[in-house]
């Protein structure tokens, strides 16, 4: 699942925005998407500087969408107890995504002005858009709504980027070049959310997959489970909703996950802080972190998570058009 947590502040002593237009018009072109059951919208209003850590604390985001003003200083505006307008500095919330950047991948920042502080957090966060200028309500709803609209059908951030510009463009609003996608770290062509983990949830055309994978733990300092499964998606992580729960300190909250597709279990390396190592006969392959490498896994390899090496075993009976291929070697007759 991809959270999407947008954080809107319209404080009391500034101009009203039509914050509650853009979440309409971004949720509908989601819902509308190829991969809508893949994506889940968070929202959260009149967001103080108190609740920042709070909500991301909380959702663990993909993705976080600002929406509000900012200002010609570069500061993102939130809220004060009272409601009136309270600016961030753009160090402030560079520190904040430097700390809390375990799941985060995008950062948008919707907003005013809001460019120099997207390049700051673009040092922590894969990609960072934000706005080189003040940007009108129409254009900023206009970005947004097709920028999700890619993401929701699989395209790239890159993609999706330039589709929203595009479409200021093609609505006549003269305001294309205000966003801008900034990216130090990453490729932003070869970084979408549908990954091979939102694939294999989609039906396979002309291939069924009978399956069982065993997860066996084996010389560890931390807790886990044995897992047997014949499900196509497994979730590795200190989240209590792990299909595979491990409680070790160095294994991220959703570190990994292996999934079942075109006949073939893959690795999906998720942390952004945290390395996993894939051991197979004497060799071994390093995952880094922030990378969200696959790894195409055979029988019998080990993955070193944290403290805790992982033995996956595996049987596949792949039936494609009458023809039959299975993971053990066919008997002599």
């Amino acid at each position: 699942m991809v959270t999407i947590l947008f954080l809107a502040a319209n404080p009391v002593d500034t101009i009203s925005l039509r914050l509650d237009e853009e979440l309409r018009a971004i949720d509908r072109k989601l819902r509308q998407s190829e991969f809508r059951d893949i994506f889940e919208l968070e929202q959260q209003w009149a967001v103080r500087v108190s609740d920042l850590q709070e909500f991301l604390l909380r959702h663990k985001p993909h993705i976080v969408h600002f929406s509000g003003h900012g200002s010609q200083s570069s500061e993102i505006v939130f809220q004060d107890d009272s409601g009136y307008g309270r600016p961030v500095s753009v160090r402030a919330l560079s520190s904040l995504f430097s700390t809390l950047k375990d799941n985060i991948r995008c950062v948008v920042l919707n907003a005013c002005y809001s460019e120099n502080q997207a390049q700051v957090i673009a040092q922590h966060i894969e990609c960072v858009v934000g706005m080189s200028r003040a940007i009108t309500d129409p254009a900023a709803i206009s970005f947004a709504s097709s920028f999700y609209q890619a993401l929701g059908f699989g395209r790239s951030i890159k993609t999706a980027f330039e589709l929203g510009c595009g479409q200021i463009d093609i609505e006549g609003l003269s305001e294309q070049d205000t966003p801008k996608l900034l990216t130090l770290r990453s490729d932003p062509r070869n970084i979408s959310f549908q990954s091979p983990s939102d694939r294999a949830l989609q039906p396979e055309s002309g291939m069924q997959t009978k399956s069982c994978i065993r997860i066996r733990q084996v010389e560890t300092d931390g807790e886990a489970s044995l897992v047997e499964s014949q499900a196509r998606f497994i979730t590795i992580g200190r989240a209590p909703k792990s299909t595979m729960k491990i409680s070790d300190p160095q294994v991220s909250w959703e570190h990994g996950q292996i999934i079942l597709m075109h006949g073939t279990y893959y690795y999906h390396h998720i942390s952004n802080t945290s390395p996993t190592t894939v051991q197979r006969k004497g060799e071994s392959y390093l995952l880094r972190p922030g990378k969200h490498e696959d790894f195409p896994l055979r029988n019998q390899d080990r993955l070193i998570i944290g403290n805790i090496k992982l033995v996956i075993e595996f049987d596949l009976i792949a039936e494609d058009k009458g023809y039959t291929t299975t993971s053990k070697k066919p008997e002599n007759t």
